[in-house]
């Protein structure tokens, strides 16, 4: 199995197809053919064993196949919540993780776990995961597991108090029951002397902040978790730290460990403030970009994640983000519908309100810090035929404001010149996008339009390439979405990958070749009506 899990990558030919079908899962085709090479080994090698993964799309055992003696099967836990233990029944991803960990155990001989420590989105960022290794690796004895790999960051040094994770799962391997806070509480004493005690009321403040938040803390995640205040409420417990340290060592381990706050600070979720008629965004002070580069340079580190550490530069678009930031809402009003528009927040509808019921179809307002509840530009300039559009976070400059229109535009590295108009049309709310191939090299487009609505439960009705009705029975409405005069590459879908509450809606452009200075459109409409699309289900009790 390759090692891609931005893209489905199993094989699909009848053959494997249909072993998978047999097997209830893509391990089945997987340990199929382990299990033969396995075979052809056993008696030239009676001591080796075949490993193999079982990961991602291959997580969840087969339903007949059972791996041989001499095969060892390695579960990867990418996809587990790294915020709380695994045995947690609060914890959906956890739950499922341990229910395939402990299918794996029954049917298989040798089972080991390849586990993570730092967050893979980047090294140096805050990843308060102390709690959870040992009560994991006690799980992990306690279900008689093999052997636990535990990947920290292989590139970089400094990254989130890897040392001190090395020693507890140093101990941990071999002591699973053993007391972490005690043997935390001394080696905090042990390596950072007088600073110890902040320290220990630094990760006590991550912890809290965590547990208040209540969500997961994923193997890759962009500190959806931390917050502004947070992240100063570390500065000053760094402030007393370096304040009360002489000794030199101390402070260059004091600097180490303060990476992570400085890189927070860089990147952590703004405040906001709303008014009437703007965001306002705050950040904490901190470094600027090149000032974290020199810091970070200077103690050695070399890589973010898994690249280089210049990948940061590339993702901050070589600019420090703004410590303070105003964004106007722009507002559109008909008889039926108001939206709001954020062109400085990728150019995102993120209210859609039906005046009459009150209701929201687009809630993106409640948290403007997410991308979710929005219709928004999805775009990549990335030339890896796997790469996937994802939203614009670019600012969007407004061109022209029309009595119920608003047109606005951005250009993207690759040359791509973005224009898009936003219309109230009576029952319909119109996005009108203009492509226009600004560089003197050829484009792929690979952009669509994606509607996230939150007004419940659907039944999926009435479906072509080009249009999707859905009928949503709680709201007693119908959403039409359609693509206007569509050219044979543009189409129409429903991504049920969206999660619980919302209806992820998405109109791909043609991703035909864009010639210089070509131009090339995708026209838009959502429709909200009260009638029932043509075989749609009749609501339930209706």
């Amino acid at each position: 199995q390759m090692d891609y899990f931005w893209f489905d990558s199993w094989c699909t030919c009848a053959k494997c197809r249909a072993v998978d079908e047999a097997e209830g899962s893509h391990s089945g085709t997987i340990i199929r053919f382990v299990n033969a090479v396995a075979d052809a080994i056993q008696d030239e090698f009676p001591e080796a064993r075949v490993d193999t993964f079982a990961y991602l799309y291959s997580r969840e055992p087969p339903k007949r196949t059972r791996p041989r003696d001499n095969v060892l099967i390695r579960l990867c836990a990418i996809e587990a919540d790294y915020g709380r233990p695994l045995n947690d029944r609060r914890s959906p991803a956890n739950r499922a993780f341990l229910r395939d960990l402990k299918a794996w155990r029954r049917i298989t001989k040798h089972l080991y776990v390849w586990d993570y420590t730092q967050n893979w989105r980047a090294f140096q960022a805050p990843h308060p995961n102390l709690p959870v290794l040992q009560p994991n690796l006690a799980l992990f004895h306690r279900l008689g597991i093999d052997g636990v790999f535990e990947q920290a960051s292989p590139f970089s040094p400094h990254s989130d108090f890897e040392l001190l994770k090395s020693y507890l799962i140093g101990r941990g391997l071999r002591e699973p029951d053993f007391d972490w806070e005690k043997e935390t509480a001394e080696f905090l004493a042990a390596y950072y002397g007088e600073a110890a005690p902040y320290i220990a009321e630094y990760q006590r403040l991550l912890q809290d902040r965590l547990r208040a938040w209540g969500g997961p803390m994923y193997f890759v995640n962009d500190l959806e978790w931390l917050d502004a205040e947070t992240v100063e409420r570390a500065q000053e417990i760094f402030g007393r730290a370096f304040a009360a340290t002489r000794d030199e060592t101390l402070t260059q381990r004091l600097r180490s460990a303060y990476l992570p706050v400085q890189y927070a600070a860089l990147v952590c979720p703004p405040r906001v403030y709303q008014t009437p008629d703007t965001y306002v965004f705050t950040r904490p002070p901190g470094p600027t970009l090149e000032e974290y580069f020199a810091e970070a340079t200077a103690l050695g580190v070399t890589h973010l994640n898994d690249y280089p550490f210049d990948a940061l530069r590339t993702r901050l678009k070589g600019q420090t983000p703004p410590r303070y930031e105003v964004a106007p809402i722009e507002k559109l009003r008909n008889d039926r519908f108001e939206i709001w528009i954020v062109p400085a927040r990728g150019g995102a509808v993120v209210r859609w309100r039906e005046l009459a019921t009150g209701r929201d179809w687009l809630a993106g307002y409640d948290d403007i810090r997410s991308l979710r509840g929005r219709l928004q530009v999805e775009a990549t300039t990335d030339t890896d035929r796997w790469a996937e559009p994802e939203p614009i976070e670019e600012a969007f400059t407004v061109v022209e404001r029309g009595e119920n229109s608003l047109t606005f535009e951005t250009r993207l590295d690759n040359g791509l010149l973005i224009q898009e108009r936003v219309e109230l049309i009576e029952d319909s709310l119109e996005t009108r996008l203009t492509l226009q191939n600004l560089s003197a090299e050829t484009v792929v487009p690979k952009i669509s339009i994606v509607a996230e609505t939150d007004p419940g439960g659907r039944v999926s009705a009435q479906s072509t390439p080009q249009s999707i009705a859905l009928r949503f029975p709680s709201a007693g409405r119908t959403v039409a979405m359609e693509i206007v005069d569509a050219a044979p590459g543009d189409s129409v879908e429903v991504d049920d990958e969206a999660g619980p509450r919302f209806t992820r809606l998405v109109s791909k452009a043609d991703r035909a070749p864009l010639a210089p200075g070509a131009r090339r459109t995708l026209t838009v409409r959502h429709r909200i009506s009260e009638q029932r699309p043509p075989h749609s289900p009749p609501a339930p009790g209706s």
